[in-house]
């Protein structure tokens, strides 16, 4: 299945999931990783072009549901028309792992660049 199948069966579902081993032993972090996601956090998925330092930020959304996450599964209301990001990668004091699978958007900045509802816009 291709990138772009997955992202049309993950919206038309109402979900995401990885494809990875997540039992294998270079994935235990993302395991973990996905171990502190909640209902009610934000998701983006994001393609990252390494050679050129850019981000394009392909959907958002709401977790729904956590039942399924050691299997790499999250229930997910995805948002409807988003600002969607895509541009050089967002810096902050803490710049985060862009080339990871899951990783978590830890400063205001890169918050406001992926999720600018999530900003007070004053």
């Amino acid at each position: 299945m291709t990138p772009k199948e997955m992202l049309s069966e993950f919206i038309q579902n109402g979900f995401w999931a990885t494809d990875l081993k997540l039992k294998a032993k270079e994935n235990k972090n993302i395991l973990s990783a996905m171990g502190v996601i909640k209902i009610d956090d934000k998701i983006a998925l994001s393609s990252f072009r390494n050679k050129y330092k850019t981000v394009h930020i392909t959907a958002t959304g709401t977790i729904t549901g956590t039942e399924n996450a050691e299997e790499g599964k999250f229930e997910v209301l995805w948002d409807t028309d988003p600002e969607l990001y895509q541009g050089p990668v967002p810096q902050g004091t803490k710049n985060e792992n862009w080339h990871q699978a899951v990783f978590q958007l830890t400063t205001k900045e890169n918050i406001a660049a992926v999720f600018p509802d999530l900003v007070d816009k004053k």
